[in-house]
């Protein structure tokens, strides 16, 4: 990664928070998000064992030809946790890694509770100390947005973001997240909430500390959430494998895909065993992401 986009890294979190060093980023290298899923099956494209040697292998991997290519990776925890500890603690090394090589690391751990468990899960991942330090990660909100006021804070005091699930692009989610409460959908009512909670911490891009996941497969279904959230960043899954294309992310969002991070994993993970041609389909969808944003 070049100086320009070293200077978008972790060096200063509080002075230029996650959701500032991103739309640098997004504008100097490119909005795409590499997702780190180390799956049985992506190892064994790899040509690796499902074991902590196959991990940490995979993991240098991944980092040696991302940190020439792309400015935002998102490991995916729950196939770091199946390998108990110590796959763990790779993570942690992973994204300490990550970070000191000027890459945003975007936790994809999809917590969520409340009171003090809440407040424990933001010490484990919130802020430069956390041992679990990461520039933004994922919640689910279903206990009620309001219930993690003070993780949302900690993450907006220590330059970290989030990003809540609001309307994921799985079939099964439609009926809870469509559900109508006094005429407004569930995702809606999460998207003025956050909208409310950025207000008055906007930096000079006009984003705030909480973005929202909104699937790349949603197409119009979605419009009136996206126009919800103009503070927010959006973290965009469902690229490739789950069918959507960089064309449907830019119809999707419209006038806000500058504040889209669009992620793929499989699609381009799966080249793994030949490093030329992994790092070939990270270029392409770099530059189809750098196109949707009129960055080309």
């Amino acid at each position: 990664m070049n100086e320009t986009n070293v200077s978008a890294s972790v060096s200063s979190s509080l002075s230029r928070p996650f959701w500032t060093r991103f739309a640098a980023a997004a504008r100097d290298l490119s909005p795409f998000c590499l997702g780190v899923d180390p799956s049985r099956e992506v190892l064994a494209d790899w040509g690796l064992e499902a074991d902590i040697d196959g991990l940490r292998r995979f993991c240098a991997g991944v980092l040696e030809s991302a940190s020439e290519h792309v400015a935002v990776v998102k490991p995916q925890v729950a196939f770091f946790e199946a390998f108990g500890p110590a796959g763990m603690e790779i993570l942690q090394s992973f994204m300490r890694d990550a970070r000191a090589a000027g890459l945003l690391v975007i936790a994809d751990a999809k917590r969520g509770d409340v009171g003090s468990t809440m407040d424990a899960y933001g010490q484990a991942w919130l802020g430069d100390d956390a041992p679990f330090a990461c520039d933004a990660v994922t919640i689910s909100p279903y206990l009620g947005l309001g219930a993690y006021k003070n993780f949302l804070e900690r993450a907006a005091d220590t330059g970290t973001g989030v990003f809540v699930v609001v309307r994921s692009s799985n079939p099964e989610a439609a009926e809870l997240q469509d559900a109508l409460v006094n005429g407004k959908t569930i995702a809606d009512h999460l998207a003025d909430q956050i909208s409310a909670f950025n207000q008055d911490r906007l930096d000079r891009f006009g984003n705030g500390p909480v973005g929202a996941v909104v699937g790349a497969t949603l197409g119009a279904a979605a419009a009136q959430t996206i126009a919800a959230l103009p503070t927010s960043l959006f973290l965009v899954p469902g690229l490739g494998a789950q069918g959507a294309t960089f064309a449907d992310v830019a119809n999707q969002f419209g006038d806000a895909v500058d504040r889209a991070v669009p992620s793929a994993s499989r699609s381009v993970l799966s080249f793994g065993r030949n490093p030329q041609a992994f790092r070939g389909a990270l270029q392409r969808h770099v530059e189809d992401a750098r196109r949707i944003m009129r960055l080309a």
